[in-house]
């Protein structure tokens, strides 16, 4: 069959060409209805069609568009396959709006307003054409818009009959008027238009078609289409990690064995038709055995990608897929499997002054391995090896090693802890009471034990939650504030066990911090977090457009904030937490737990030991014995310290020699000072033939950089026992 595309124009521009027909027609091709009047496109808002929320009654009623079409070009009999519709945006602010079907002719309801209102609004959130949540980015300009649902159906039997005009309508889900689209109508510059296909959908358009690809080490890359295929399979918020998917959809197959890493990548150029691209192991159940996905949640967002480690030899289907059914469009789908083994589990243990031991196993024979610090690589070690000790500096800090084998390489998954904050204080667990916490801003808030949602299980005991046995209100601008935390010269790392299921964009929440009620909002955690850009909150500038946690948890987390900084040193913190949500969907919430605090005294230790080991025996006049002394990080000093040393004799009879002494020196963090002295010297001269005698070395000044009081000794180091020593 020869595919047809036609355009089809609104109904007026054909009657222009026929001005026999009723004037009736052209004065309701587009336009707009609040229930009360019926307006057409001439009659108000400079013929633009508006979709804006608003109330259902009074003076501030919501507006509903309604757009009819000229359809009598197309044959009758058509089975239409796609319908693309094609308008310009005038301008919009975070429009949350539905296309639904018209059943009625607009021109014959002019004076019946309530009942064309009724209709548009009837299929306002099941049964429409197109479901939109657009973001504050929603432009002015040309867009493209699929029309699922039962939009082809309808068409194609409207065609069977005989009719010559199609009609849907524009309808707002928002209860507020500041919120809404315009769109140009019929007699504008940029006319909108439909694309009428009757292109058949591609042979990989259901599972039961999908594109094999080769379960086998290697890469592939496959080019398709989405415009002509149908709407199949929707994969919710959860499976594809951002937004549903609800768009025109195409299938691949992939046979993994046991043990293997995929990774896919979906680039769709310059188009970005907010694609996005998941994996599921039953096609008549998407949600229920998603393993894997990546929304195209924003426009103009970077390529779609995820990778899966499979534990179970079978087949996986890779679905591209587009966010509502205005997604869709040309894609590259680049595939790339991997069945070289990780290493085992990477387990990272603190050590004193700063040092992590990173133990893990190796699951296969290596060729090197590189041991990667916050993302880069901190050394490589030979494939056999199994440990590491490594000194990577104070901070929150999270390890991975990944290993290599010909042109494969695979990593451990990471593990991640604070070094060198080591006094570790539960501020709050909220179990026997609130905390001192205050509700502040218009309440919400509640304390006690949580006995609703998926964040029930793992939640121990009482604590602070958006809701407790529900799902949190609609509008909600809630604030809960911490007492005072008072923090010491090197700041703090803060922790806090949350867990969170809300609307993904939309709700959510924040995190800010304060000495002096000027707020830093540091909802990003260090070490990454769930940390996305929030949709529209009416009336929360704490979350709106924010930094925050919104989405799904997927349970109990634990998220870590960096609170070293000069501005928190020494200060009194108190910490607010801000949610809030829209009036459209609600969920379980936020909910708050064990905050803890990791601090650091900045008391410095020194070590130092002697760099040659026990002599026995004559001992040459030429010998020379150092001292070491070590500025190490035991929960560490973050600048350089000024300190003395020296190195005391004694002899066997208790007499204590003092013959070298080194005078105050400065001594970087995780660096060494070296005292060094011959045998020579006069103290060591007169014992020869003693039987005994130990040397230590102290330092003297363990204080800040050039700050007195110095002490006037310190910690002993290490001593060396000599037998016999040579005359010079």
């Amino acid at each position: 069959m020869n595919a047809t595309v036609t355009a089809v124009a609104l109904l007026l521009f054909v009657l222009i060409a026929a001005p026999a027909l009723s004037a009736e027609y052209t004065a309701y091709a587009t336009g707009q209805t609040n229930s009360t009047g019926a307006t057409d496109y001439f009659q108000k808002n400079d013929g633009l069609i508006r979709i804006y929320g608003g109330a259902t009654t009074g003076t501030t009623r919501k507006e509903s568009g309604y757009l009819k079409f000229d359809v009598s070009g197309i044959p009758d009999g058509t089975a239409v396959n796609t319908i693309v519709w094609n308008f310009y945006v005038e301008d919009g602010n975070w429009p949350f709006w539905t296309v639904t079907p018209l059943e009625a002719d607009p021109a014959s309801l002019p004076g019946t307003a309530a009942l064309l209102w009724d209709d548009i609004e009837a299929e306002k959130t099941a049964g429409y054409y197109n479901y939109r949540s657009e973001s504050s980015a929603y432009q002015p300009g040309w867009k493209t818009l699929a029309l699922g649902g039962t939009a082809t159906t309808d068409l194609t039997a409207l065609l069977g009959a005989g009719q010559d005009w199609f009609a849907f309508g524009g309808a707002s889900r928002d209860s507020s008027p500041a919120y809404g689209l315009a769109i140009q109508g019929h007699d504008g510059v940029n006319v909108p238009y439909l694309v009428v296909s009757d292109t058949p959908p591609p042979a990989n358009d259901t599972c039961a078609g999908a594109q094999v690809i080769s379960g086998s080490p290697g890469t592939s890359t496959w080019f398709g289409d989405t415009t002509h295929a149908m709407n199949d399979y929707d994969g919710d918020a959860a499976c594809v990690g951002g937004l549903a998917h609800g768009g025109p959809d195409v299938t691949y197959a992939l046979d993994l064995a046991a043990g293997c890493r995929v990774c896919v990548t979906l680039n769709q150029g310059t188009m970005d038709w907010n694609g996005g691209v998941y994996m599921v192991t039953d096609c008549s159940d998407v949600n229920g055995t998603c393993v894997a996905g990546s929304s195209g949640w924003l426009p103009g967002s970077e390529d779609e990608v995820f990778c899966f480690d499979n534990e179970i030899a079978g087949t996986y289907y890779i679905i591209v897929d587009g966010r509502t059914d205005g997604g869709y469009g040309p894609f590259q789908l680049d595939v790339v499997v991997n069945c070289l083994p990780a290493p085992g589990e990477l387990v990272c243990t603190g050590l004193a002054h700063g040092a992590v031991r990173l133990e893990w196993t190796n699951n296969d024979i290596y060729d090197a391995l590189d041991v990667y610090v916050d993302g880069e690589i901190h050394e490589t070690l030979p494939g056999d090896v199994q440990f590491a000790e490594l000194s990577p500096g104070i901070g929150y800090r999270c390890f991975q090693v990944c290993a290599a084998a010909g042109p494969w390489s695979r990593c451990s998954d990471p593990c991640c802890l604070i070094v060198g904050y080591d006094d570790e204080q539960v501020l709050w667990d909220f179990e026997e009471d609130d905390g001192g916490f205050t509700v502040a801003g218009t309440g919400g808030w509640e304390w006690g034990e949580a006995t609703y949602g998926p964040c029930v299980e793992g939640a121990i005991g009482r604590l602070w939650a958006t809701a407790l046995q529900q799902n949190y209100a609609p509008n909600a601008c809630w604030l809960l504030d911490s007492p005072p935390i008072p923090l010491g010269d090197f700041g703090a790392f803060l922790s806090i066990d949350h867990c969170y299921d809300a609307e993904f964009t939309y709700d959510g929440g924040t995190v800010w911090f304060t000495t002096d009620d000027f707020w830093y909002n540091t909802s990003e955690p260090v070490g990454g977090g769930d940390a996305y850009i929030l949709g529209r909150t009416p009336l929360c500038a704490w979350v709106e457009g924010q930094k925050g946690f919104t989405g799904t948890s997927g349970g109990w987390v634990t998220d870590h904030w960096d609170l070293t900084g000069d501005k928190w040193k020494n200060q009194a913190v108190r910490l607010r937490f801000a949610f809030a949500s829209d009036a459209v969907v609600q969920a379980p919430g936020w909910l708050i737990d064990n905050i803890t605090l990791y601090s650091n005294s900045g008391a410095s230790t020194f070590d130092c030991d002697y760099t040659v080991t026990p002599i026995s025996g004559t001992v040459p006049f030429s010998t020379v014995h150092r001292v070491t002394l070590s500025n190490l990080l035991n929960g560490g000093p973050v600048f350089t310290r000024r300190i003395a040393a020296r190195i005391a004799v004694t002899i066997a009879n208790g007499t204590t020699y003092n013959p070298w002494r080194a005078g105050f020196t400065n001594v970087a963090p995780a660096s060494n000072f070296f005292i060094q002295f011959p045998v020579n010297i006069p103290a060591l001269t007169s014992l020869i033939g003693q039987n005994s005698f130990a040397m230590s070395a102290m330092d003297v000044t363990p204080a800040p950089y050039n700050q007195p009081p110095y002490p006037a000794s310190g910690n002993v180091c290490a001593r060396l026992n000599l037998v016999t020593a040579q005359a010079p």
